[in-house]
């Protein structure tokens, strides 16, 4: 990100992994980048299959429903988080109030992000 600084274009992902690319074992970006080819493309899939699952939405789950909602939503047990559909998570006590939980704890770092914002505006 050096090069970035002093340069006028903007920053984009494809900006810092130029750079990252161009100085091969940079002890600062390199770290932060797989550089193993197949993994590479194992991570890459993953993450859009990812966003398939979170793509996939729910037009009418109860007759009273007016907007689309996510098919899958992200339930966590001790083997660790995967996608349920939605139903599921609906006919289980103990994963509507996990669901309920989760979307509360992003609602609070959301909210603590936009805070940090207007308070570090309101310096300027």
């Amino acid at each position: 990100m050096h090069a970035w600084r002093k340069s006028p274009s903007v920053l984009t992902a494809t900006v810092l992994t130029d750079e990252a690319e161009a100085i091969p074992g940079d002890k600062v970006l390199g770290p932060w980048f797989e550089w193993d080819s197949e993994l590479c493309v194992r991570e890459y899939h993953e993450q859009q299959a990812g966003a398939l699952i979170r793509s996939v939405v729910v037009v009418q789950l109860v007759p009273a429903q007016t907007e689309p909602v996510r098919a899958f939503a992200i339930v966590a047990n001790g083997h660790g988080k995967h996608y349920e559909h939605i139903t599921q998570v609906i006919a289980e006590p103990d994963k509507r109030k996990g669901l309920i939980q989760q979307v509360r704890q992003e609602k609070q770092a959301f909210d603590d992000k936009l805070n940090e914002l207007i308070a570090l505006l309101e310096l300027v």
